[in-house]
């Protein structure tokens, strides 16, 4: 309980210190740029367009994972839990 109790006095700290909600909005939009860039990268290229099908799946699965992590697993949301 002594640790939980800890990371909760840290994620308090970091969030008076930084702006966390701006960061993992700035960090959710250059994901999907990323993505966005990747998509018209590949879909411009017609080498193989098996490989390039599987390409484009396999980097919108993990941008979308990377994604839904950044958005439902905030800290924040766990405190509240825990609490509660």
């Amino acid at each position: 309980m002594g640790m939980l109790r800890h990371v909760i006095y840290l994620n308090g700290k970091w969030e008076k210190a930084l702006p966390i909600q701006r960061i993992k909005w700035i960090a959710i939009c250059i994901v999907i740029a990323f993505a966005i860039l990747a998509y018209l990268h590949y879909r411009k290229e017609k080498v193989n367009s098996k490989i390039n099908t599987i390409v484009i799946l396999l980097n919108i699965a993990i941008s979308g994972g990377t994604v839904y992590f950044f958005y439902w697993f905030t800290a924040q949301k766990r405190i509240v839990h825990i609490i509660f």
